[in-house]
């Protein structure tokens, strides 16, 4: 098949670790079909890296081609998936004599309504994936709801990344039939347990350290200010590093925060780190934390599972769909001093870490493509059928 996938969530030349759940599947998606991969990218965003924008590139035997996306930052945000499918259409040139079979569109909205209304104009089949924030966020508004809700009954499908993302969606009014729970998988390869000893010497860290992870982007939203609020409140003695390896707009917040709390010398933020890197630094870690306010099931957390680390993380639905007692312990969300409270008891506990990595196995990406894969033919089967 020949498979169109329009989401602002992949890597580009200028943001490399941009969406790389993303990534991971459509690579193993390209190894079965053609892939061709647009991304929307902000305007002005666009005209800044515009020498490499203008242009298609080759990702890892993936086409992907950045195109414009023309809004109005903060305006009328019911207007934007109109504007993202009259962007597309802009654009359309660039990809239309590529001749797609059938459209994936990642991310609710706008990218998957503009999509589908780009899927009717082209007369291709369209479907559609949620990830997290674009139904916990986006879709709690009323007119940006109501636009999910029509777009998906034009679909041919909806994916969503955990059973609570599917539950809320099936309760907006989605068509039971048409929606499908399909969890994200892991690099089980890049993400594999290794002896911690190994990873503390290369890694230059004391073995009698507790050593604490978190890797993701740093905006308040993911928690960032609480965990250093919940580290802050733990006994001195409880643990003597935390490693923060990630970039965004509230890092220079949270680290104002860890100069106030008396932290400079234990948490330390490494910025963006390549995968490779990160899969080291869990497995020198006692736990990956995660105090995200919203979630559907970050990979974070099952990668950190892969390696046979436990985690301690918020107690979202679709984090607590994948994190059985044997593996961590969830707190509250936006509560640093309760998240303080299972930091201590995690750190009290022994884990097993070869039943972690059992549980993280059932979530491979090659049984998500599978699942995909079928869901993509049925697409293409139906339309033809019409």
């Amino acid at each position: 098949m020949k498979v169109l996938v329009i989401s602002n969530l992949f890597p580009l030349p200028w943001e490399p670790g941009r969406g790389l759940f993303n990534a991971q599947q459509f690579r193993v998606l390209a190894q079965r079909h053609q892939v061709h991969v647009v991304v929307p990218v902000a305007w002005r965003e666009w005209w800044r890296h515009r020498k490499l924008a203008r242009i298609s590139h080759d990702y890892h035997g993936i086409t992907v081609t950045p195109v414009p996306y023309f809004y109005l930052p903060g305006i009328w945000r019911a207007s934007y998936a109109v504007t993202m499918w009259l962007s597309l259409c802009l654009s359309l040139h660039r990809f239309r004599d590529w001749h797609a079979e059938v459209i994936l569109a990642t991310w609710l909205y706008p990218d998957a309504v503009a999509a589908v209304r780009l899927g009717r104009q082209l007369g291709v089949p369209v479907l559609m994936k949620a990830h997290g924030s674009d139904v916990n966020v986006q879709c709690q508004a009323p007119a940006r709801r109501r636009q999910v809700v029509s777009a998906a009954a034009s679909s041919q499908a909806v994916i969503a990344v955990s059973a609570d993302l599917t539950n809320q969606l099936r309760a907006f009014g989605i068509n039971s039939q048409r929606l499908h729970t399909l969890y994200n998988g892991i690099d089980l390869q890049r993400f594999a347990p290794l002896d911690q000893a190994i990873a503390r010497t290369t890694l230059a860290i004391a073995e009698v350290d507790r050593v604490l992870l978190y890797v993701g982007n740093l905006k308040e939203s993911k928690g960032v200010l609480d965990l250093v609020e919940a580290l802050a409140r733990l006994p001195h003695d409880c643990w003597q590093q935390c490693v923060v390896i990630g970039d965004g707009e509230d890092r220079v917040a949270m680290e104002k925060l860890v100069q106030r709390s008396g932290l400079v010398e234990r948490i330390k933020i490494l910025g963006r780190l390549p995968h490779e890197q990160i899969a080291l630094w869990m497995a020198a870690c006692d736990l990956l934390l995660l105090p995200s306010h919203a979630e559907g099931v970050p990979n974070v957390v099952l990668e950190a599972m892969a390696c046979g680390r436990p985690v301690v993380a918020s107690e979202l639905p679709g984090i607590c769909e994948v994190t059985p007692d044997y593996a961590g312990v969830t707190a509250p969300a936006r509560q640093p001093e309760a998240f303080a409270r299972a930091i201590e008891q995690a750190l009290a506990q022994s884990w097993d870490a070869s039943r972690i990595r059992q549980h993280a196995e059932t979530f491979s990406w090659q049984q998500n493509v599978d699942n995909l894969e079928a869901l993509l033919y049925k697409a293409v089967s139906d339309r033809h059928h019409d």
